[in-house]
């Protein structure tokens, strides 16, 4: 998502039905210590909402043809 060579994540999250809210999350990747394998430990993942509403859906497809998906 922010080009800075390590895989991010974008997930729809949803808390219903106790709250019919959902949103659409980018997790980004910390730039170290993720996942350790050695201490079963991970840096925690910035979660940045990117919208909010009660129906949330998106889509990956390269829009302006450079190779590149962007969120739809």
């Amino acid at each position: 998502m922010n080009r800075d060579g390590l895989l991010d994540v974008v997930a729809a999250r949803a808390t219903a039905p106790a709250d019919p809210a959902g949103e659409l999350v980018w997790f980004e990747q910390p730039p170290v210590g993720a996942v350790s394998n050695r201490t079963h430990s991970a840096s925690p993942w910035a979660a940045h909402v990117v919208a909010s509403g009660p129906d949330v859906d998106f889509i990956m497809e390269d829009m302006d043809g450079d190779g590149q998906a962007e969120v739809i």
